[in-house]
Order: structure tokens, then C-alpha cells, then sequence
């Protein structure tokens, strides 16, 4: 509910969302190999338990702000960012590679006795 509120979207809307987002379906704690629920399920479910968008909106944030003991107004974000040693493939190293497991696939089968020498 958090993200059809976050985002202002209908059931509809927020299950095909939902469906094609992997890290929605984290988020939402539907593990991978399960299908999203249907949208009249949420619609049920919402009908029977109530919104949990008044919540999010009573949320720490919005108390802070009434109280006056938080301001909203800027927000600042850690962006650190590590760097890493990637050695990203190159064509002519990955020709290397398999021109060598072929020969060493050659020695072993010379080696059974199944290639002429």
C-alpha cells in the first residue's frame, strides 16, 4: 500500500508496476518464483483491513513537522561512492582463453590415446 500511495497509483496500475519491478516484488516481500496478487485481492484486502496511507502520512516526518522540531524543506543524502578494480573483458583476452582451454582439451584427449599424435 506504502507504494501505490508513494507513487499515486490504482491497483491496476500498481500490480503490472509490481510485476515487472524486481526490486518492487523485494520490496513488497513477494518472493520471485510466486505471481503478484491479483488487483481485486488488494481491493479486498483494503476493503476488510483499511488503508495504511493515513499511516505513512502520521508517519515521524509528519510529526516532526507539526511539532515544528523538523524541517522538511532540505534533505541531504550520502552518496558515497566506492571505487573498485574492474577488469572488464576484452575481445582479444577472451580469445586467448578459450584458445587455450582448447588446447589443453586436446592434450587431455592425446593424452587418453583418442587423437593421433
Amino acid at each position: 500500500m506504502f507504494l501505490k500511495y508513494r507513487y499515486r497509483l490504482g491497483f491496476e496500475p500498481l500490480c503490472r508496476e509490481v510485476a515487472d519491478s524486481i526490486s518492487w516484488q523485494r520490496f513488497c516481500r513477494i518472493p520471485l518464483v510466486w505471481a503478484v496478487p491479483h488487483p481485486t485481492t488488494l481491493m479486498k484486502i483494503t476493503t476488510r483491513c483499511g488503508s495504511s496511507a493515513s499511516r505513512v502520512e502520521r508517519g515521524p516526518l509528519g510529526q516532526g513537522t507539526r511539532g515544528q522540531g523538523l524541517k522538511t524543506n532540505r534533505v541531504r543524502a550520502d552518496t558515497t561512492g566506492v571505487p573498485a578494480n574492474i577488469a572488464y573483458p576484452t575481445d582479444s583476452g577472451l580469445l586467448a582463453k578459450g584458445v587455450a582451454k582448447m588446447a589443453k582439451a586436446v592434450e587431455r584427449l592425446k593424452a587418453g590415446g583418442l587423437a593421433p599424435v
